[in-house]
């Protein structure tokens, strides 16, 4: 008995050595290269042509955590979200601008990428349209300021501690309910409005 137990600890002694060894905490900053959309649901059948993508950015923080073949990262930051939409032959770049808390969840596939998924949360804290000539403020367009989202990337370690990757992002709750009617205000339809991105990212960490 008392040898098994002294079996015991010394295979408990190693497997702690083992996962210590093996988990790891991580720093850095994350910039990001997006291009951003906004989703309509049930939209009418004219404005398959007035939405469209606009470049925009990321800035995050960055703190990852990792143990073994699974980790978590927090990427707090600022994020530019929105679309532009053409009328009568002008461009309006509507630009919605929100504090984001990514919460993921990461898979190891080898020790050098890894993939990602998890929630995200936004909070608006600013949103305008800009036209050729002209910016003004539409902030209380939007019914909601709080967003909730859906992420999913896949990232590869380049070089050491800089790490490039792509994410999917598209929004859970809608940030605005759009009613639309004719000329003769017959309602045509109703649609809610989500946020989506594409994402090209790189990450620096240490």
């Amino acid at each position: 008995m008392k040898t098994r137990s002294i079996i015991l600890c010394i295979a408990l002694f190693v497997i702690t050595i083992n996962i210590t060894n093996a988990q790891s905490f991580q720093f850095g900053g994350q910039i990001g290269f997006d291009i951003a959309n906004s989703y309509w649901a049930n939209k009418v059948e004219y404005m398959e042509k007035v939405y469209y993508p606009m470049a925009s950015y990321n800035i995050n923080f960055i703190i990852n955590y990792k143990i073994s073949k699974v980790g978590i990262s927090i990427e707090p930051g600022v994020i530019q979200k929105g679309g532009v939409a053409k009328y009568m032959d002008e461009k309006f770049r509507h630009q919605i601008n929100y504090i984001q808390f990514p919460l993921l969840f990461n898979y190891y596939i080898t020790d050098n990428l890894y993939f990602s998924i998890g929630p995200e949360l936004s909070y608006m804290i600013s949103a305008n349209v800009k036209a050729k000539d002209s910016k003004n403020d539409n902030l209380e367009f939007f019914d909601k300021r709080m967003e909730v989202s859906g992420i999913v990337d896949i990232t590869y370690n380049i070089i050491k501690n800089i790490n490039i990757g792509v994410r999917y992002n598209h929004g859970i709750t809608s940030i605005k309910k759009a009613i639309f009617v004719d000329q003769y205000g017959n309602e045509l339809g109703e649609s809610k409005i989500f946020n989506q991105y594409f994402q090209l990212f790189l990450k620096f960490k240490k």
